[in-house]
């Protein structure tokens, strides 16, 4: 009878720590289910915003890309006519001397307009040139952007885990501060209860109890009490 009584009490036992084996492990999965399904709504949002500042990013220094390789062609296209209007004007100079006195107011004309046109290509040189500077700062305000954006994202993210960690002690020491208080309110009342039934008698009972208590009781409170 006694081996029947044990090997049920052992089933009986197994089974319930099998149930809560059982229950941890269906609430851990159903935690991160949730955890799961949380990410992936944060990560479609991420993906979706990450795609939107590609594509604008990638129209943008397309069409930079586009002006640059414009006014590089332009460029060549200036330097090659700028050779041959040096050479139509090598050539008109020989053709020049061979020509009469009269032929010299031509030449200074020619001349005048020789410099305005060197003014004018100088000009369009600097004004393509404060154009690519001003490429690159808008870059470089960008790229700036683009990291302090980030940094914030990071130290926000720090901050929230540290609120929740900061918050998760705090329940923490509450939820031992109430178990403490509950488990002195219980040993006082074992303690009441103690000396009651051993009144009269030459408190060996209660001796025994009290020093028991005392070790999980603060010796300030213990006397207060008592």
């Amino acid at each position: 009878m006694r081996r029947k009584r044990k090997r049920r009490r052992r089933k009986k036992r197994k089974r319930r720590r099998y149930r809560r084996r059982r229950w941890r492990r269906k609430r851990r999965r159903k935690i991160r289910k949730k955890r799961k399904r949380r990410r992936r709504r944060m990560s479609r949002k991420k993906r979706r915003r990450r795609r939107r500042k590609r594509r604008r990013n990638l129209i943008t220094e397309e069409k930079e890309k586009e002006e640059e390789v414009e006014e590089e062609k332009r460029e060549e296209e200036e330097e090659v006519e700028e050779k041959k209007e040096e050479e139509e004007e090598e050539e008109k100079k020989e053709e020049e001397e061979e020509e009469d006195y009269n032929t010299r107011i031509s030449r200074r004309r020619r001349r005048r307009r020789r410099r305005w046109r060197r003014r004018r290509r100088k000009r369009k040189r600097k004004k393509r040139k404060r154009k690519k500077r001003k490429r690159k700062r808008r870059r470089r305000r960008r790229r700036r952007k683009m990291r302090r954006r980030k940094r914030r994202k990071r130290r926000r993210r720090k901050r929230k885990k540290r609120k929740r960690r900061r918050r998760r002690r705090r329940r923490k020491k509450r939820k031992r501060k109430r178990r403490r208080r509950r488990r002195r309110i219980q040993l006082i009342g074992v303690m009441v209860r103690a000396r009651e039934s051993c009144e009269g008698s030459f408190f060996p009972k209660f001796i025994q109890t009290k020093w028991k208590i005392l070790r999980f009781l603060n010796f300030g409170f213990f006397f207060q009490s008592y």
